[in-house]
């Protein structure tokens, strides 16, 4: 009697069975961080081509391994093992460990691992390379001390510029208006004892201390100034110059000054200190066209090619 067995599906399952196998090892070997399948005794039960490399053996050759002794070199688990934990309470646990062994600093997570039963069978091991990253942050702490240091002796700075500039407005002030004050009386109350060279020279002083007062004004200015903080923007330095041109006039009608500004002229930068410097330039050519009879100040803009 001949019988005849039809195992065509048979065949196929295995072969399925079979083609899953194979794309799991390859999934397996392929995963760039290190994996060891570990037992509830730290005994390997299989790792990934990853950890075989660093460990220096083959694959094969690390089944029955126990892991802290190829891994650490220790004769027992170390105090961090997440391995120990994860066999304490079932469950996932991470862990940062530095390992020479195995190239430096690497971030160590463990997950049960449990039969159909829900027994806890042991533990998978995944260890993840962060020795650059660490590296990194070393990096960035110390960019962070050196920027707080900076910042400590850039705030002792300016407490000591606050200190200057209260000197300069106490002490240097003083004198000023000393010097002011008595060469005014001695204009008003002397007047007639003093020939028209001496009137001049008392007025010289006045003017020469007024001009020092000014001068101390400008730098307080220029220190506050200097640490505001710069807030970027379109301005219109036409309607700056016009809004400036007629402050001066106003302040002093009896003089012929014609003033020639270019209308929209817009540039990117901080109103408050464009005002400064643009008050400051206008400023000084009022002031110095003073002796003209008639005077012409012009604002504009030419190219660079010009």
């Amino acid at each position: 009697v001949g019988m005849v067995h039809d195992i065509t599906e048979h065949k196929k399952a295995e072969d399925a069975i079979i083609r899953a196998k194979e794309e799991w090892e390859r999934t397996f070997d392929s995963v760039p961080d290190m994996i060891a399948i570990l037992d509830d005794k730290h005994r390997i039960i299989r790792v990934n081509k990853a950890m075989a490399d660093k460990l220096g053996v083959d694959a094969g050759q690390c089944a029955g391994l126990v892991c802290y002794q190829c891994v650490h070199g220790t004769s027992g688990p170390p105090a961090f093992c997440p391995h120990v934990e994860t066999l304490s309470d079932g469950k996932y646990h991470v862990a940062e460990v530095h390992e020479e062994r195995l190239g430096g600093d690497l971030l160590v997570s463990t997950s049960p691992l449990f039969d159909e039963k829900g027994r806890m069978l042991g533990s998978v091991h995944v260890a993840r390379d962060i020795t650059e990253q660490k590296k990194a942050e070393k990096e960035i702490k110390s960019l962070n001390d050196d920027l707080s240091r900076y910042v400590l002796e850039l705030e002792s700075s300016n407490k000591e510029l606050d200190a200057f500039s209260y000197s300069v407005s106490h002490d240097l002030r003083a004198p000023l208006r000393s010097i002011d004050g008595f060469s005014q009386a001695l204009l008003e109350d002397y007047s007639g004892r003093l020939d028209e060279n001496g009137s001049d020279y008392l007025r010289r002083v006045r003017a020469a201390s007024q001009q020092m007062a000014q001068l101390i004004d400008d730098l307080l200015n220029l220190s506050r100034v200097s640490r505001g903080e710069m807030k970027r923007g379109k301005v219109n330095l036409s309607d700056m110059a016009g809004m400036i041109a007629f402050r001066l006039k106003k302040a002093e009608p009896e003089r012929k000054v014609e003033f020639i500004i270019s209308d929209n002229m817009f540039v990117n930068g901080d109103e408050r200190l464009l005002g400064i410097m643009l008050d400051n330039l206008i400023s000084n050519a009022w002031k110095f066209t003073g002796k003209k009879e008639k005077a012409v100040i012009e604002f504009g803009e030419m190219n660079a090619s010009n």
